[in-house]
Formats: C-alpha cells, structure tokens, sequence
C-alpha cells in the first residue's frame, strides 16, 4: 500500500492510496481480509482496477490526465455508499457519548472513537484504512505489482 498524489495543471490534484496484486489476483498480504470478505464486497466496487500498462506508465511520468479521467466516485461519495446495516460502531453499548446518527462507517463526521464491529483485527485496520483514505479524499486504485512504481 502505498499513498501519493497525481497533478495535472488543469484538473488540479488526486489523492491516490495504491493497492498492488500478483499475477495469481492476489492481493497485498494486509488486504487479502477484504478481498476475501463477500460482506464488504461493496468497497471492492469503489476501487478502481488499473490493467493498462501505457495509462499508469504516462500517469507516473507526468502525463496522469487519461489516468484522472477513468476515475469513478469520488472518495466521500464513495463512503456514503455503504449499506446501513454493516456501519455500526463497536462500543454502541457502553460508549456514553455514542450517538445513532453519528456513529457509523459511512457518516463523514464520525467521532474519533469509531470501531467497525465487524470482523476480524486484520479486517478492522483494512476497512479504518479504507475509511481514513475517502475522508482524505483519496481513490483507492488496485495495480499489478508488475507495473513501476516511480509514482511523483
């Protein structure tokens, strides 16, 4: 995993956080919880999977504009999007300042104390990760590990 950004003078700046896979399909060994997981399977939608060679390659040596151009959703959008049932906080019962509405995965303003409950540990730090990204604003973009990686 890895994060940096892509500038174009006119469209300005892209947060990216870089998900790499083997030649198997197989995710970073810290992302393989999610890519396995059938109940968080909307994330795996969000991401964008990168398979031209010539679009990262111009991305990464200053041309990233056909590269911005193919992004979906923008990140808080992408966080919105997260079914109602799966959001709820892991201490909504013993936390005095727990709140209904604010406390959940997909609400923009969730306190600091937020915990997915779902899951194993490995999962959790996956989908804060996740979580912590789209806040930030960045797209989350799935590349072989057989691509450069001489990102600016």
């Amino acid at each position: 995993m890895r994060k940096f950004s892509l500038v174009d003078k006119t469209w300005g700046e892209y947060k990216i956080l870089l998900i790499r896979y083997g030649s198997d399909g197989v995710w970073e060994p810290a992302w393989q919880a999610l890519q396995h997981s059938d109940k968080w399977s909307w994330i795996r939608l969000q991401m964008l999977p990168i398979n031209d060679g010539d679009l990262w390659e111009n991305a990464m040596h200053g041309y990233p504009l056909p590269l911005i151009r193919i992004l979906k959703t923008p990140p808080k959008i992408s966080i919105s999007r997260c079914p109602d049932t799966q959001t709820s906080c892991k201490h909504d019962k013993v936390c005095p300042s727990y709140n209904s509405v604010s406390c959940h995965f997909h609400t923009l303003k969730a306190p600091l104390c937020f915990e997915v409950f779902e899951g194993d540990n490995s999962l959790r730090h996956v989908l804060h990760v996740i979580r912590d990204a789209w806040l930030e604003g960045r797209y989350i973009l799935l590349v072989p590990d057989t691509f450069e990686e001489n990102a600016p």
